[in-house]
């Protein structure tokens, strides 16, 4: 995931951390509904384990196996965010379509039920004055939808790059905000996996308002990182837990003070984690016992790991880049070797493993919203490989570049991509009509003006 930049590298002011929850609950949560599934009964829809790939020479070729079929489309960036019962949230800014494990797609207003608009006085503003507001803050974006539908599904909301963001759960028939974490470090849920005992164990990123100074100075002096809120701060920012259960009766891992770039998590109770800055592996046995760190195989260039996908406790899948190219590693339980990854560049943004099929895209990393899509530069590809067979680059329409990838079964693929007119959601299944969600200006106003004249 991409992180916001500040001191000491996001371990003060932006920690990969953090969400409006305390270990065991959510502040603020609905309750679950009565006759809601149990929220971690279900366990994650799990890809079938397959033995490590012999060392092949990757042969990029048009993959013609399964064709993709554009779904949605937006002037938005189009997030895809898979939960936990084998359903899917399409994001597009604020607005959230469900796709369940049968293929449907729920795309109608009710999921932006409860969602608040951003700004004290955005309805004051009319959509024209709420739009520029949002736009000149960066816009307005999903990080993450979350756990388990519809008993436990948690929603992080990001206005730009205004703070605190906003944390809902679900409530049954609308979202229902949870309250701010704890000043003077505010916290969010950046992802979500079922754990152990029935549990939702939960990755936040942590912010700290007291050391973000940028606002306040482009070149702060030196005082300024002296005072006794700033060392306040900092002491919190550094006993922040990074990891805590959102849902069940499991107490979450006492996780603090670490740069962390991606997680994953089993339920059985391991928990795993890519540290920032040389791509190394830091695991958290079942039983409790102490955590392990473990480096990446020696090789040029320094590794950066943007995801996990954990598989088992000896099956570990760590993905990013090393040197500027596309990089795989394979945790087995006791050390970590490096696999055949895709031969394009910069890094693999996304990994999906679904019985014996891999995909993977080619991108810079996954943004947080369609605006930073503009700013990043660089080639774009999605990749394949059944069984132990090479990696093949799968040809797509012109004009698209696929960014997020997610395989719930051999024919069952979905696909965040964009091009020149925005977001594009594909599937290898044709579901008719193309959905057309427009930009910014017409989901909020369709979702919160609906019926209102124009201002």
């Amino acid at each position: 995931m991409n992180t916001h930049t500040g001191a000491l590298s996001g371990l003060i002011v932006l920690m990969s951390c953090g969400g409006g929850v305390r270990d065991g609950a959510a502040d603020g949560a609905a309750p679950r509904p009565v006759g809601a599934p149990d929220p971690a009964s279900v366990t994650p829809q799990a890809a079938t384990a397959i033995a490590a790939p012999p060392a092949a020479t990757p042969v990029p070729a048009a993959a013609a196996k399964l064709a993709f079929h554009p779904v949605v489309t937006s002037g938005e960036w189009l997030g895809l965010h898979p939960l936990l019962d084998g359903s899917l949230m399409i994001s597009a800014g604020p607005r959230l379509l469900r796709i369940d494990p049968t293929g449907a797609i729920e795309d109608g207003p009710a999921l932006l039920a409860g969602i608040e608009l951003p700004f004290p006085d955005g309805r004051e503003w009319g959509v024209e004055g709420l739009i520029e507001m949002i736009n000149e803050s960066g816009g307005w974006t999903a990080l993450q939808v979350g756990g388990t539908w519809p008993g436990a599904t948690f929603l992080t909301l990001e206005v730009g790059r205004q703070r605190p963001d906003h944390v809902y759960r679900w409530a049954g028939d609308r979202w229902a905000r949870t309250k701010p974490g704890r000043a003077p470090v505010l916290t969010h849920p950046l992802a979500i996996r079922a754990w152990k005992d029935h549990s939702l164990l939960a990755w936040r990123e942590l912010y700290a308002p007291a050391l973000d100074l940028d606002a306040q100075c482009s070149s702060c002096p030196k005082e300024m990182y002296e005072t006794p809120a700033y060392k306040r701060a900092e002491r919190e920012m550094l006993a922040t837990k990074q990891l805590v259960v959102l849902a069940g009766p499991a107490q979450g891992p006492p996780l603090a003070g670490h740069k962390i770039s991606a997680f994953d998590a089993l339920p059985g109770g391991e928990v795993f984690l890519a540290l920032n800055g040389g791509g190394s592996l830091l695991v958290l046995p079942a039983a409790g016992g102490e955590p392990v760190t473990l480096a990446p195989p020696a090789g040029p260039g320094i590794v950066l790991l943007h995801g996990l996908v954990a598989r088992a406790a000896d099956d570990v899948i760590g993905f990013g880049s090393r040197d500027g190219k596309a990089y795989l590693q394979r945790y087995d339980g006791a050390q970590i070797t490096a696999i055949e990854a895709p031969a394009c560049e910069p890094g693999l943004a996304s990994l999906s493993i679904a019985d014996a099929t891999w995909w993977a895209t080619c991108a810079n990393t996954v943004p947080r919203s369609y605006d930073e899509i503009n700013r990043q530069h660089g080639t774009s590809s999605l990749w394949r490989r059944d069984d132990a067979g090479a990696w093949q680059q799968v040809a797509l329409a012109d004009g698209i570049a696929a960014r997020v990838v997610v395989a719930r079964g051999a024919d069952d693929v979905w696909l965040s991509a964009y091009g020149e007119q925005g977001g594009t959601l594909l599937h290898t299944r044709g579901h008719g009509p193309v959905r057309a969600l427009g930009d910014l200006k017409q989901i909020v106003r369709a979702g919160f003006f609906a019926g209102e004249a124009e201002y």
